[in-house]
């Protein structure tokens, strides 16, 4: 098996910088000859030594290949060596003219390069902004505290709709007209508001189409549609909690007037203040026996139409 070592891969600039030595240091000229003129700068380039050129073939650790350490030189395609010090002295008739040509060549090319990039980047920002509807007047504010001031308004606790959130950003703060179709439709989304929860999130569907894979309307950039689903999900678990929790509670009332029918019809000499003191003391001791206690209740004689009669009482009363 033929033993292979690590080589770094050299950049593109390295590659020039070895076929054309003086390329390296005509290009780092290129930041301090701003105020200079072409002539002294080529004076002041070609004055300069060539042993300032170092480290111009050092390993670029970005990019590492494998490479044949069993083949020649030629096949592993190495770059020819850069003449030297001593040929450049001695070739009387050497012209350093490519070298130049390749300065200006790159710095042109460097030059284009950003325009052109600059230039196709503006005009595709202004496509994509002129494909945008319906865009905000929020400016620097966060969907998330316009959603709490909303829900602060409200008096039952059934959220924000997302067309209620689509009419409070769209509308202007400082009484400049909208666009027809963006004032078209929040006069839409204000009807279908008054009439129901259902025919806002339809009629809000209906004109604007539907949900973004990676983002929900109205709700800012960081809200995700499962991250969404999972909040209404709670929000349900929520409302059906203290809706339980309020029948409990009724029913906990009923329960004590009953009590308190049973124990003033035995006792009539006793007043309010003294049967709900005798309610609490109940309460108290019931909830201080244990699970397997054998404590047992005695509720007084009383036949079944009576207690039902009672019953039926008390929903009367209410």
């Amino acid at each position: 098996m033929a033993s292979l070592r690590r080589r770094r891969r050299r950049s593109l600039p390295q590659t020039l910088f070895r076929q054309f030595p003086r390329l390296g240091f005509v290009i780092r000229d290129l930041f301090d000859m701003g105020d200079r003129s072409d002539l002294e700068a080529q004076a002041a380039y070609q004055s300069e030594p060539l042993e300032q050129m170092t480290n111009l073939d050092a390993p670029n650790l970005d990019e590492v290949y494998l490479v044949r350490e069993d083949l020649p030189a030629t096949i592993t395609e190495k770059p020819p060596s850069a003449p030297s010090v001593t040929q450049e002295n001695e070739d009387p008739d050497f012209d350093d003219t490519l070298y130049w040509t390749c300065y200006v060549f790159a710095h042109m090319l460097c030059i284009c390069n950003i325009l052109c990039t600059g230039h196709d980047i503006a005009k595709k920002n202004a496509i994509n902004k002129a494909k945008q509807k319906y865009l905000h007047r929020t400016g620097p504010v966060n969907f998330a505290r316009i959603r709490s001031k909303l829900l602060e308004k409200k008096e039952n606790s059934e959220g924000v709709y997302q067309a209620e959130m689509f009419i409070e950003t769209r509308t202007s703060r400082k009484g400049k007209k909208v666009d027809e179709e963006t004032e078209f439709v929040i006069g839409k989304l204000r009807d279908s508001v008054q009439e129901s929860r259902e025919s806002a999130e339809k009629t809000f569907r209906s004109l604007l189409g539907k949900e973004r894979s990676d983002r929900v309307r109205c709700y800012g950039r960081t809200v995700t549609p499962s991250q969404f689903k999972k909040n209404e999900e709670i929000a349900a678990l929520k409302k059906q909690y203290a809706e339980e929790k309020k029948e409990h509670e009724n029913e906990m009332n009923k329960m004590k007037m009953l009590v308190r029918s049973l124990l003033k019809q035995n006792n009539s000499n006793l007043d309010d203040e003294a049967l709900d003191i005798m309610v609490e003391n109940a309460i108290a001791n019931e909830n201080s026996v244990s699970l397997y206690s054998s404590t047992s209740t005695n509720i007084p004689n009383i036949d079944k139409v009576g207690l039902e009669g009672y019953v039926q009482d008390i929903d009367d009363e209410e």
